[in-house]
């Protein structure tokens, strides 16, 4: 020990192997050591021992700091897309997507002719037909469909043609003239 001071508590554990191989472990219990100044090395700089368990620290430490930052920017890359999603999904909510289960059966839909996506929906929907659903018709037997279903036909007399279509296996109340 280069140190001077007082160890309240010391503990030595001292290992050999005998001569079946096996690991033989002999330790101490507690025990008191007081380390006096160090006399004996005159001239000699003693180097501090325990600069070496503080550089042991340091490396662990800065292995734990590279190792946060490394998962922080995980943490971060997770959040952007998780706000990227959350934004993608009120775009599609405030734009009033329409669902495949309220659009009915699209395996006979075909590449509609046109230059832009709204082109080619406007000529496929005016080959297949406009969904009641798509203009707010519940189609639950006791809600009033009625706005909805001139709204749809409405909007086909606007278009210059078309069909308007009620979607099977539901049930349309009309309450008012259409």
């Amino acid at each position: 020990f280069a140190v001077a001071g007082t160890i309240q508590q010391a503990f030595f554990k001292i290992t050999h192997t005998d001569s079946n191989k096996n690991v033989i472990a002999d330790s101490t219990l507690e025990v008191a050591i007081n380390i006096l100044e160090n006399r004996v090395e005159s001239g000699i700089d003693s180097k501090d021992y325990l600069s070496e368990y503080d550089d042991l620290i340091a490396q662990v430490k800065k292995k734990f700091d590279d190792y946060a930052a490394t998962v922080q920017d995980s943490i971060d890359k997770a959040q952007a897309l998780h706000d990227q999603i959350v934004e993608y999904t009120n775009l599609i909510n405030s734009n009033g997507v329409i669902k495949k289960t309220e659009f009915g059966d699209i395996t006979q839909l075909k590449q509609p002719e046109g230059k832009t996506f709204i082109d080619k929906l406007k000529n496929e929907l005016s080959q297949r037909g406009v969904n009641v659903i798509w203009f707010g018709a519940v189609g639950d037997g006791t809600t009033d469909d009625s706005a909805a279903i001139q709204s749809a036909i409405n909007y086909v007399g606007i278009q210059g043609g078309g069909k308007v279509i009620f979607p099977p296996f539901r049930k349309f109340y009309v309450k008012s003239t259409i």
